[in-house]
């Protein structure tokens, strides 16, 4: 596996290590896509609708990020893969692992729901998802649909939607392993094991676990006016940047995180099942001298557990029961205080 690191933090690639090992359980290949489609160019959309419905049906305006676009796409960050989509602006402070916020054509960050598989995830604090905590590696794919969706999912959905699946598997059983290094002593790994368990297939499982380590880089740009390198004392006594003064030190992070899910299908068409993702992220980045100057630090834990049941019940007739739980955990570490802020989401559906 070919390990790249984004253009936005320079890194010269200098080992990878990938290893996949593959189990024969079954006689078809295993799949990491919870995609019904055979047309990349036409795949199921299931979040326009809450029904699964072929993306040239689909009325609202999106956009389908499969997992063989994830995998080329070069991006080490989920917040910089959904840079690069139309339509979507992301603003952030400091550098990698950063807290980001993210705007549809123009919305608020708290009028743009996100979703993860099915899950509602939100923080008390800012109103929006934290997801620049979030792996890129847990990842199967990505659904955009932009517009107001609020008959759907509520208030929380004027400028759009974002709904972000983990992986999940039919088929032979495969584990994966990657790894990759870089500058700014960047290293990546993933690993992977999903399948399936008996003759029809009918147990099926995941589980994926993702580390991202960073020592960063000064964040602090060149015409920043509290850049103690760069601005004159006047400035800096202007701005309230003299004391103390702004710190130019690096600014790391360390990213961790899995996702699992272990299915049954008990009889064609009736499958239950459980599923969750769990994530730490720790950041650093430089504190104004409001707050106590020096270089602060913020922890975010965000996790998503769910249980569902799916059930045909006839031709026209397929019944979801989702109960489902979600929790965004801040805090920030500074001279001055430590503040925390705790969001939990119980879900009925």
């Amino acid at each position: 596996m070919k390990q790249q690191f984004s253009s936005k933090i320079p890194v010269a690639l200098l080992c990878g290590l990938a290893a996949i090992f593959n189990t024969a359980v079954a006689q078809n290949n295993s799949t990491v896509s919870v995609t019904n489609s055979p047309n990349p160019m036409n795949p199921i959309i299931v979040t326009a609708t809450r029904t699964p419905t072929k993306a040239n049906d689909v009325l609202a305006d999106n956009v389908y990020i499969g997992s063989e676009e994830i995998t080329q796409a070069g991006q080490t960050s989920l917040i910089e893969l959904l840079q690069r989509q139309r339509g979507v602006e992301i603003s952030s402070v400091g550098g990698a692992g950063s807290p980001a916020s993210i705007f549809l054509r123009g919305a608020n960050s708290n009028q743009t729901l996100v979703l993860i598989d099915g899950v509602r995830t939100q923080s008390a604090l800012s109103g929006s998802s934290t997801l620049q905590a979030i792996p890129l590696g847990i990842i199967d794919h990505i659904e955009i649909v932009f517009g107001p969706q609020s008959s759907l999912y509520g208030s929380d959905a004027i400028g759009g939607v974002i709904q972000i699946f983990t992986k999940k598997v039919v088929g032979a059983a495969k584990i994966s392993a990657s790894t990759g290094y870089g500058s700014y002593g960047t290293s990546i790994t993933d690993a992977s094991l999903y399948g399936s368990l008996g003759e029809k297939n009918n147990t099926s499982y995941s589980l994926s676990a993702s580390q991202e380590i960073s020592s960063g880089f000064s964040s602090i740009a060149s015409n920043n006016p509290c850049n103690p390198n760069t601005q004159s004392s006047a400035t800096l006594a202007n701005n309230f940047c003299n004391s103390p003064k702004l710190s130019m030190g690096r600014t790391g992070y360390t990213k961790s995180g899995a996702s699992g899910r272990l299915s049954q299908e008990w009889d064609k068409g009736q499958e239950v099942g459980v599923q969750f993702l769990a994530s730490r992220l720790e950041n650093q980045y430089p504190v104004t001298s409001y707050y106590g100057g020096g270089i602060g630090d913020q922890v975010n834990n965000l996790g998503v557990f769910s249980a569902y049941s799916n059930n045909q019940v006839n031709q026209y007739w397929k019944s979801s029961l989702q109960l489902s739980q979600s929790y965004d955990l801040g805090q920030y570490i500074y001279t001055s205080g430590n503040p925390v802020t705790k969001t939990k989401l119980s879900t009925y559906t």
